[in-house]
This record gives C-alpha cells, structure tokens and sequence, in this order.
C-alpha cells in the first residue's frame, strides 16, 4: 500500500462522515479539490466508484465504498483520536 492510499482511506472516511466534498475538505484542513482528487485517486486504484455523487454533492456511498468505511472505518477513527490525543 502506498503512502497516499492510507491518506486516501481518511479522505473517504471524511466524505462518509459528512456526506459532503466541501464539509469533508473543511474537517481535513484542505481543498475540496484536494478530497475530489483523493476520492478519484482511490476509486481508480481500485478500480471501482466508491461515492455515490449527484447533481448536490454527495448522495452516498457505493456498496465497495461502504464495506470499506464498515471494516477500516473503527480503525482510521482509532488512529485520529490517538493523534489527537498526542497533539
């Protein structure tokens, strides 16, 4: 896994969260041209849309996207608190 897909992993964790591009760039201290890049980054790696996007932003998550906030999801929280907790 390269660098940037774990980063990615937080972006799309974001964008679940917040069903939101804009509100997701805002949460991360970023663009909302930094989260769509990060979204499509992702999905091309993997071969598969993992955000549902319609014409007001984001309507959902794919059932690939979702899985994947389901089972990485616990942990990339578990890795935000225990940054936050040493900041």
């Amino acid at each position: 896994m390269r660098r940037h897909d774990f980063s990615d992993l937080f972006v799309l964790l974001a964008v679940a969260e917040t069903r939101s591009f804009t509100t997701a760039a805002e949460a991360l201290e970023t663009s909302q041209s930094n989260v769509s890049h990060a979204i499509s980054r992702l999905e091309r790696r993997l071969g598969q849309k993992l955000v549902l996007r319609g014409a007001r932003g984001v309507e959902g998550l794919t059932p690939l996207g979702q899985r994947l906030v389901e089972g990485l999801g616990p942990s990339l929280r578990t890795v935000r608190q225990v940054m936050s907790d040493v900041i």
